[in-house]
């Protein structure tokens, strides 16, 4: 009997390995290859741009012409701006001023773009970022980004995008750069 207990006490324990039991174990070492991840992860694309159309419209650069002052949300903690787009028409806003994927309004049935944007000068360690994951903790959705790999420290992207599934957006969001220590 202590024998049959043990054995499906491991075969237990190997099963919750193997299928996981939060968001915390959502893999971390997912590559992206041709702006695509793997099935695995949350972020369907993604990429990284240069450019100044979030707060520049038509060479005019005032406040009342800045997204990132009057329809992103400031994260304080992580110092970047970020924007969840759900529908067409803040989508076709976005699509005029900067390049972002191509979208419909089907795909807006069950996914979102993720826009971030950074306009501060960043310390060494958190240049040439990307939006590495996005999950949800509780009742709060986590835009992970963090340097790349082998980064270019001369990188100027400042605006980044994902494509995730819509189902891991929730009123509190927020954005945290990851770093290696």
């Amino acid at each position: 009997m202590k024998k049959i207990t043990i054995f499906l006490l491991n075969t237990l324990m190997i099963l919750f390995l193997l299928t996981g039991c939060s968001d915390d174990n959502i893999k971390d070492d997912v590559h992206i290859s041709n702006n695509v991840t793997n099935e695995t992860s949350s972020i369907k694309e993604k990429g990284e741009i240069y450019t100044r159309g979030l707060f520049s419209y038509n060479g005019s650069a005032s406040y009342e012409n800045s997204l990132l002052d009057n329809d992103m949300t400031w994260v304080n903690e992580s110092r970047l701006y970020y924007k969840f787009i759900v529908d067409m028409d803040n989508y076709n806003k976005y699509k005029e001023r900067i390049d972002i994927p191509d979208l419909t309004e089907d795909d807006f049935n069950d996914k979102a773009l993720l826009i971030v944007s950074n306009e501060n000068i960043r310390d060494r360690n958190e240049i040439d970022l990307e939006i590495s994951d996005v999950i949800v903790v509780e009742d709060t959705t986590i835009v992970k980004i963090k340097q790349k790999e082998n980064p270019n420290y001369n990188s100027e992207t400042n605006v980044f995008y994902a494509v995730v599934n819509n189902s891991l957006l929730r009123d509190d969001v927020n954005v945290v750069i990851e770093h290696d220590n």
